[in-house]
């Protein structure tokens, strides 16, 4: 890019953050805020599969295979465009459950047993609630729509840096970082679990498993409901 051109561009980004910084907490800015959040909602599913198309896209070096997908990332990305389009109401509710860390403890309770479960200590939607004083001395925090996002707690906690980071995870809504419509609908909350180790204090191995839908007739339903 010329030096003029690049000039030019830094220039333009100087006036409109300067711009932006000086309509903050300004009626302008409330309502540009609403009517972008309001656009967002508006155009949210052809935004998505634009996006979701691209990211292939990228990832791969050539367009997704819409009407006769072989690879397993091709169903997999025609999977998230039929979610996207939430052509299938139930399938859309189920992944959401599944996707949500405190909905699919009631799931995994129906299947196999609460048993198998993780101590729930706490949950709730208003990290200033946090019982701490009720709680044991190790435990896990972790937001239910979030990834990577987890608090672990030994001995004393430092409650407002904890409320501070839950408030911030909590005002989140990790679709629109990826646009895969699972993670849309859920209401974000608070988790607070058992802390799990071995015998010697260690932390336990961390097991992952992919699990993959064999049946052929479900991929084909899916393309037909895209096409």
């Amino acid at each position: 890019m010329p030096a003029h051109e690049a000039l030019g561009m830094k220039t333009s980004m100087s006036i409109r953050d300067h711009v932006k910084h000086r309509l903050r907490g300004t009626w302008i800015h409330d309502v540009f805020n609403k009517l972008r959040s309001l656009k967002q909602r508006l155009m949210r599913q052809s935004d998505g599969e634009r996006f979701i198309l691209q990211r292939y896209f990228r990832a791969r070096g050539k367009h997704l295979n819409l009407t006769n997908p072989q690879t397993f990332s091709e169903k997999m990305y025609c999977r998230m465009i039929y979610l996207n389009r939430e052509q299938n109401p139930d399938f859309l509710q189920l992944t959401t459950q599944l996707a949500d860390k405190y909905t699919a403890r009631a799931y995994v309770a129906s299947k196999v047993g609460e048993q198998h479960l993780v101590k729930l200590l706490w949950h709730g939607d208003d990290p200033s609630a946090i019982p701490f004083d009720e709680l044991p001395a190790e435990y896990v925090i972790k937001p239910n729509h979030g990834s990577g996002q987890v608090i672990v707690v030994k001995g004393k906690a430092d409650r407002t840096d904890i409320i501070n980071k839950l408030s911030v995870w909590l005002k989140t809504n990790i679709y629109w970082s990826g646009k895969e419509n699972q993670y849309y609908h859920i209401k974000p909350r608070v988790v607070i679990e058992e802390y799990l180790k071995n015998q010697d204090a260690s932390p336990p191995l961390d097991y992952r498993f992919w699990c993959l839908e064999e049946s052929q007739s479900l991929f084909r339903s899916t393309i037909m409901r895209i096409t």
